[in-house]
């Protein structure tokens, strides 16, 4: 299916020009908030999108529902990457899979840290970008990082952003028809209440 072809491929190239954001990105404290999300975007947000456009595309739904469908796929993806990033500082490592903190020796600044430079001044904002480099990070600076932004009230605010984005995706599906509207809107709901 043609339409479906060009969904995909446009997806892919959002990733593959995500992805190359990322890595230029790399632990570059400066990152503007506005350049996180966009990178989310393209990485994630965009492929839950077109995954939403396509099999709308698939079940010959008309161009309303294919829009409000890739809307919705657009504003889970959003929320559900900033919880997997305020996660990556708040939650245990059995529950999440993976290190906490580990976006941050890898050099990926995310919403909760990024927050946190843009209100620190002076003296403890020149510790934490100290900290935010390769070295530092490796030999002990990312646990005073995750310890620094758990305390800042960065990762519920992050998780309050995503569940926003997530009430959005609900709010998304009005006109979509109820068999595909039913399912969606619970797993949006579900997303929201993941565990911190």
């Amino acid at each position: 299916h043609r339409k479906v072809l060009k969904v995909v491929i446009r997806a892919a190239e959002d990733m593959v020009r995500g992805e190359i954001e990322e890595e230029a990105a790399a632990f570059r404290h400066s990152l503007p908030v506005s350049g996180y999300l966009e990178i989310i975007r393209l990485k994630t947000a965009e492929l839950m999108a077109a995954s939403c456009e396509a099999g709308a595309t698939l079940a010959g739904a008309p161009p309303a529902v294919r829009r409000s469908l890739r809307k919705y796929g657009l504003e889970f993806g959003m929320g559900f990457q900033m919880t997997d990033d305020a996660l990556d500082f708040s939650a245990e490592e059995r529950k999440v899979g993976k290190p906490v903190g580990s976006d941050l020796g890898e050099g990926r600044f995310t919403y909760p840290l990024l927050s946190l430079i843009g209100k620190l001044r002076g003296g403890d904002r020149r510790r934490l970008l100290s900290m935010l480099n390769k070295s530092a990070l490796s030999n002990g600076g990312a646990g005073k990082v995750v310890d620094m932004v758990r305390n800042s009230g960065y990762v519920p605010g992050t998780l309050e952003l995503a569940d926003r984005r997530f009430v959005s995706a609900s709010h998304s599906l009005r006109g979509v028809p109820a068999a595909a509207a039913r399912p969606l809107a619970r797993m949006a709901g579900y997303a929201s209440r993941r565990e911190s």
